[in-house]
Order: structure tokens, then sequence, then C-alpha cells
């Protein structure tokens, strides 16, 4: 029943992106399968379950959370930075329609240093819960100012 769920779940939200047209569209349909497999592996963690620690306290699948959460604290940047400069945008032609202007390549740039702001958070690593996650959204979102701290620029 789960995966017969799931499936639909899937189906329905590619269904919605018939609009969305070259990498959007695919950026969307690696989510959304991202997303089922999430789906399928919370319910049926009998599987994924061996002794008593959760599968999401284990390695490598804490780093890939971790890791996950920092990329969309800098997606969230991203969106951020980009609503602010529609927002102004917005004030100086007097509150006509500006669009939010996003571009492939500025997304694409905090992924070129995430490495390294994820060093700050591996370093930090003590315990797997839901601050330590916080703590590594935390750091995608302020991508510039972990890196200026790391590498001393």
């Amino acid at each position: 029943m789960q995966y017969f769920v799931s499936l639909l779940i899937f189906f329905l939200l590619l269904s919605l992106t018939t609009r969305l047209k070259g990498w959007r569209r695919i950026i969307t349909v690696v989510a959304l399968i991202a997303m089922v497999f999430m789906l399928l592996i919370l319910w049926h963690d009998d599987v994924i379950l061996r002794g008593s620690r959760s599968w999401w306290r284990t390695s490598p699948f804490k780093e890939i959370l971790l890791f996950a959460a920092m990329v969309g604290g800098m997606s969230a940047k991203y969106l951020w930075d980009l609503i602010e400069v529609r927002r102004s945008k917005m004030k100086t032609l007097k509150g006509q329609n500006v669009p939010l202007g996003f571009d492939g390549w500025d997304f694409f740039q905090p992924l070129l240093v995430a490495g390294i702001v994820f060093s700050g958070v591996l370093a930090t690593l003590k315990e797997m819960d839901a601050p330590t996650v916080l703590l590594s959204f935390q750091n995608g979102f302020f991508w510039q100012t972990v890196l200026k701290r790391k590498v001393g620029l």
C-alpha cells in the first residue's frame, strides 16, 4: 500500500511540472524522486534498522542528511537574496511586478564551496539530533560568513 501511495504522490506532483522546461524540470523531477525514496525509507524502517540504533544516526546516512540540510540552507539563502533584490526593485519601480531573476550559475555557486563549509559542520558533530540538523542548515544559509571564517578571507 505504501508503494502505491508513494507512486501516486510522485505522479501527481510530476503532473504539476508539465509547464516547467529544461533544467528546472530536471531538478524538480530529481527532487520528487528523492522525496518518494525518503517516504519509502521512512515507511519501511524495519528493513533499514539494524539493532537499536536508528538508520539516520549511523554513517553515512547522518552525513548525507546533514549535507542535504546544509545545501537546503544554501538554496534558501539564494532565494532569500533574490526576494530582497526583487523587493528593492519593486520599491524603486513603485510597485510594478518584477520577476525574481533566477540564475542557475548563481544558484550553483555555493555548491562549489560546500565541502569547505561542511567541514565546519563535521567538526562540531557530536550527536545526531534536531539541533545538529538545524546547525547544518544555518551553516548553509550563512555560507559566506562561514567560508570567510574558515578560509580567513
